[in-house]
């Protein structure tokens, strides 16, 4: 929707472009795990109690059991910021996990991101794949740079700076961004922004101009409100008024309200202009309920003017353990005049004694057959220092299942094969890595292996031999 475009290019004077401290600091704590689907920290833990995840585990769901994917080793500063992430892939042939990608992160002494490298595993040794690098005024992010490496050297790729000015308060009154144009080999404005505060020291109007061979007004914010409060990295008004700027004067485009209370925020609408009759009408509306202080459900409506009537526009559903963990979760939208649920996830944690989560089950609703079915999971592994686990405890695995001739078996310990009535077929030990099983001279028909591994653990998989 173009509403929502134009309101992110304004919010971006104060949720975005002046976040950059925090937003950083979120990052290296709240790392997301970029895996097939997903998956953050549900909490925040406390590195120097040793409570920060130094690895985890991720499996996916073939339909009948879990398949060891990848494992990822991450590394803190005494600050609890992530200073080294390493992503290793299980592979099955070799039955061990194969270095794939890392991550790098130097800090400055308030916590900003300075250089965040990536490599790439060439089979012998990390190779450097490409860099951004940060510089900061007054917390803000000024500078931003990609390089990536060839021919064993760094190149400059591109990049974005900011140009600041600041009052008294060291409060920013104007930011010039400016972009690398990689054809003509020079900076190039793209954006200004010019904040005004109030005595409060809260923006109060803030006003955005794009370069086009000179600085041109295209939209600003009146009227702002700080109900929620204001910090630079959540900055969320609880009311404004828009204008954009057309035929050499400014029109009313969009207004903005919510309600809070205790702390909360319960409803807030938008409102557009209507220019045939010079006044506001009803556009969007969204409810919020809670429960505890968490998030609960959250329903936005739509005023059909066609219609003459509210219309349901998005559905969200949360449900939360008794931790409050977040343990459900359902969305749905509108699309023309249907409206289909089109997301639904069940959590399933499992916790240590002391509280940390070892374990999250993710399930997806099936909505075609209206069942849950599984779709990966992620255990947690925590150690007192180095983060770096001198042993995985990887699943067995058995591929292919059905099978004709052989069945290959990851991991070590000791196997048995039963027919349906339980008699053995045939035994014998597995080493380390992928074993590989003759059962040709099995006859046709499903058989039960079962595996006792060397650490005590033991699993049985119906066979199919065709």
């Amino acid at each position: 929707m173009k509403r929502k475009l134009l309101l992110s290019l304004l919010l971006m004077a104060v949720a975005v472009m002046l976040n950059a401290q925090n937003q950083s600091k979120n990052l290296s704590q709240t790392k997301k795990i970029m895996t097939a689907q997903s998956v953050s920290f549900p909490k925040l833990f406390n590195a120097r109690n040793s409570e920060l995840p130094d690895s985890l585990m991720n499996f996916t769901w073939n339909g009948s059991d879990w398949d060891t994917s990848d494992i990822e080793v991450y590394q803190y500063d005494a600050n609890g910021n992530m200073i080294s992430l390493i992503r290793r892939y299980f592979d099955y042939f070799t039955g061990q996990f194969i270095n794939s990608y890392k991550n790098e992160k130097v800090y400055d002494q308030n916590g900003l991101i300075l250089q965040e490298t990536n490599y790439y595993w060439d089979s012998l040794k990390w190779m450097p794949s490409d860099r951004q690098t940060y510089r900061y005024v007054n917390g803000l992010r000024q500078f931003s740079s990609y390089e990536y490496y060839d021919n064993n050297q760094w190149v400059f790729s591109y990049g974005d700076s900011s140009v600041y000015t600041f009052n008294a308060d060291k409060l920013p009154l104007t930011i010039i961004n400016l972009s690398y144009d990689g054809m003509d080999m020079k900076w190039t404005p793209s954006q200004k922004m010019e904040i005004s505060y109030g005595a409060d020291k809260k923006p109060s109007a803030v006003v955005i101009y794009e370069w086009n061979n000179k600085w041109q007004q295209q939209a600003r914010l009146g009227s702002l409100k700080w109900e929620l409060g204001f910090e630079w990295e959540n900055a969320r008004p609880t009311a404004y008024v828009m204008q954009i700027f057309m035929l050499n004067k400014w029109v009313n485009y969009e207004r903005y309200s919510a309600r809070v209370n205790d702390g909360l925020m319960t409803v807030d609408s938008f409102y557009t202009w209507n220019s045939t009759i010079n006044k506001w009408v009803d556009s969007v509306y969204t409810t919020y309920t809670y429960e505890n202080g968490l998030l609960t459900e959250r329903f936005q409506w739509q005023y059909r003017w066609d219609k003459k009537a509210w219309d349901t526009l998005e559905i969200e559903v949360h449900g939360y353990d008794n931790r409050g963990n977040e343990g459900f979760y359902q969305s749905g939208s509108k699309w023309g005049d249907w409206f289909e649920f089109w997301s639904s996830v069940r959590k399933t944690y499992t916790y240590s004694q002391s509280g940390r989560i070892l374990e999250i089950v993710y399930e997806n609703f099936d909505f075609y057959n209206n069942e849950w079915t599984f779709s990966n999971k992620v255990k947690y592994f925590y150690t007192s220092s180095s983060g770096i686990l001198s042993a995985w405890p990887v699943s067995p695995t058995v591929f292919p299942n059905p099978a004709s001739d052989k069945i290959f078996i990851s991991g070590n310990g000791v196997y048995q094969m039963f027919d349906l009535k339980g008699q053995l077929l045939g035994q014998g030990n597995l080493k380390e890595g992928t074993n590989q099983i003759d059962i040709s001279a099995l006859p046709e028909g499903p058989f039960m292996l079962k595996i006792n591994t060397e650490d005590g653990g033991s699993k049985v998989i119906k066979i199919l031999k065709y």
